[in-house]
C-alpha cells in the first residue's frame, strides 16, 4: 500500500487530475500530439513522463497497482478515463472539421444521422413488438385458465421474466410490477 507522499501516489493523481481535465477541457490538448499519441497505448502512458506535474515514468503493472491503491475505482476508472479523454479530443477535432450549416456535405451529413436515428428507432420498435407479442400470447393463455392460484403463481413469474426482458432492453418504465398470489 502506498503513503500519500510516494511519488507514484503523486504521480498517479496527477495523471488522473491530467485525464479529468483533457475530458473537460479537451480544446487546451488538441495540440499537443504527443500527449495524444501518448494517451493511445495503456504503456506509453504509464511510461510518460511530466516533470512540471509530477508525474513519473514507470512500467504499466506498476500505474495499475498504483492506481489500483490510490484510486477508488483504481486502474480501471484511469483507464476508462484514458479512452473518454482520447473520445473528447477526436470530439473537439470533429468540432473544428465540421462543415458550415446549409452546405451539401452538411446536409449529406445530417441525412446519414437522420438515417441513423431512424435505423435506431426501427429496431427500438421491434423490441417494442416483440414484446406486446408476447404480453397477447400470455394474456390469451390467462384468459382461457382455471383461475387456480397456481396458475396465477405461473403468470406471476411470466410477467417477471417480461419485465426482466424490458428492463434489459431500457424499457423498465413500461413494465408495472402486479401484487404477487400469497399461497
Amino acid at each position: 500500500m502506498l503513503s500519500s507522499n510516494d511519488p507514484r501516489w503523486i504521480s498517479t493523481e496527477a495523471l488522473n487530475d491530467i485525464l479529468n481535465d483533457v475530458i473537460d477541457n479537451p480544446s487546451k490538448w488538441i495540440k499537443n500530439a504527443d500527449f495524444i499519441y501518448t494517451l493511445k497505448s495503456q504503456g506509453r502512458l504509464a511510461k510518460w513522463e511530466n516533470t512540471e506535474r509530477k508525474i513519473i515514468s514507470c512500467s504499466l503493472n506498476t500505474l495499475k497497482s498504483s492506481a489500483d491503491d490510490v484510486l477508488d475505482d483504481g486502474y480501471g476508472g484511469l483507464d476508462l478515463r484514458r479512452i473518454n479523454a482520447i473520445s473528447a479530443i477526436e470530439n473537439e477535432r470533429a468540432k473544428e472539421h465540421k462543415p458550415k450549416r446549409g452546405t451539401r456535405v452538411a446536409l449529406e451529413e445530417r441525412v446519414k444521422e437522420q438515417a441513423s436515428h431512424i435505423s435506431a428507432l426501427e429496431a427500438h420498435n421491434m423490441t417494442l413488438t416483440y414484446y406486446i407479442r408476447e404480453l397477447q400470447a400470455l394474456a390469451n393463455v390467462a384468459i382461457k385458465s382455471d383461475g387456480s392460484i397456481a396458475s396465477i403463481i405461473g403468470y406471476q413469474r411470466e410477467m417477471e421474466v417480461i419485465h426482466t426482458k424490458l428492463a434489459f432492453s431500457g424499457e423498465s418504465d413500461l413494465a408495472t410490477r402486479s401484487e404477487n398470489v400469497n399461497e
